[in-house]
């Protein structure tokens, strides 16, 4: 099996039975942990792109779910998942350590001109 884990990554995994759909499960020799390569929900094959188009045409959150296939309550999860990351980067933002990050970087990358690479990566609002 040329497989690892995808918590520690080792390659030692073993099969550990089958899922209710009938997706093989792995358990990792190392680590305990056990999990399934391939998922077949409709959740997974969301993208924001589709989200935020259904959204732009005016359409709710059941109509959205409806036309994707999904849960309302999982749309909904979905949408709290992604508000939250955009909060944090916000957070970061306003404390100035996206910035920090990017001036920490800028100074490692040889042979670049900081000042112009600065200027492009600043963060207006």
């Amino acid at each position: 099996m040329e497989s690892s884990c995808k918590k520690c990554g080792n390659s030692k995994i073993v099969k550990n039975g089958k899922s209710r759909n009938g997706e093989q499960r792995y358990l990792c020799k190392q680590c305990n942990y056990s999990f399934q390569l391939v998922f077949h929900y409709k959740s997974y094959r969301i993208t924001d792109f589709e989200i935020i188009q259904l959204t732009k045409e005016g359409c709710g959150i059941r109509s959205t779910a409806r036309i994707l296939g999904i849960s309302p309550k999982l749309l909904e999860k979905v949408v709290l998942i992604k508000e939250n990351l955009i909060l944090n980067i916000e957070k970061r933002v306003l404390r100035g350590t996206i910035q920090k990050e990017c001036k920490n970087y800028i100074q490692n990358v040889k042979g670049q001109e900081v000042e112009k690479t600065q200027t492009i990566i600043h963060i207006h609002y």
